[in-house]
């Protein structure tokens, strides 16, 4: 079950479409992109060190994904990859008033997964709630903003329809609106400590390499993360 905590929650905040960037103006914004982004995709490799520099070795299968945008800046859809870049699952948000109110999972044959509704309870607050194809709550949570950034998020994982485990997660960001640093503590005060290294950017100041370590005094990391992005023509 410890185990579990700790792999749930990466995943959850990629769904919640929220690892990228800590505040909101535009769609573009919530994922701290520079200039018309068309789709931009991540994938994630094991880390090699080669002539004194971590390389990407092997593809990892899990966390690889894309996401897409209109013309003006408006999110699409995001898509889960696997390690050869295929598709293994699709999320369309809906949309009403320039708001997100749920966010509905497809798997790669287009069949109906799990949808996420939220609720907007302040410009601070925003709870979600996310069901599995069979209407069961599978995560129930909060998400805090100062400034109209995220601070914190508080997750109820249901098993059975019943919780199961609770867990916060707190985020810091850098000087350039990107999540630096996860704090995850579970039910039972145990803290696990993320750290984001952004090292490579591309002529649009969008980044294109990222080092992922786990502990707060980690030298090691534990994934290395290459983003490649397609732009609308100005």
């Amino acid at each position: 079950m410890k185990t579990k905590k700790y792999t749930v929650i990466p995943m959850l905040i990629i769904v919640f479409a929220m690892l990228s960037s800590c505040g909101k103006k535009t769609d573009w914004d919530i994922y701290a992109l520079k200039g018309k982004v068309k789709t931009y995709v991540e994938n994630y490799y094991e880390p090699e060190i080669k002539f004194g520099e971590w390389k990407q070795g092997e593809a990892a299968e899990y966390g690889n994904y894309s996401v897409n945008f209109d013309d003006e800046g408006t999110y699409q859809r995001m898509d889960y990859l696997d390690k050869n870049g295929e598709l293994t699952e699709r999320a369309i948000p809906k949309w009403d008033n320039g708001k997100i109110i749920e966010e509905v999972t497809y798997d790669k044959d287009g069949a109906f997964k799990s949808e996420t509704k939220y609720t907007y309870i302040s410009d601070s607050k925003l709870e979600f709630t996310n069901y599995d194809e069979d209407g069961n709550i599978k995560v129930q949570g909060t998400t805090f903003l100062e400034d109209h950034r995220i601070v914190r998020r508080d997750h109820k994982i249901f098993t059975n329809g019943k919780v199961t485990y609770e867990i916060r997660v707190n985020y810091e960001c850098n000087e350039k609106g990107h999540v630096s640093s996860m704090k995850q503590t579970d039910e039972d005060g145990k803290i696990t400590i993320s750290k984001f290294e952004y090292l490579e950017f591309d002529d649009q100041n969008n980044w294109t390499k990222r080092l992922d370590y786990l502990g707060d005094d980690s030298k090691t990391p534990t994934k290395i993360v290459i983003r490649t992005y397609d732009y609308y023509e100005n």
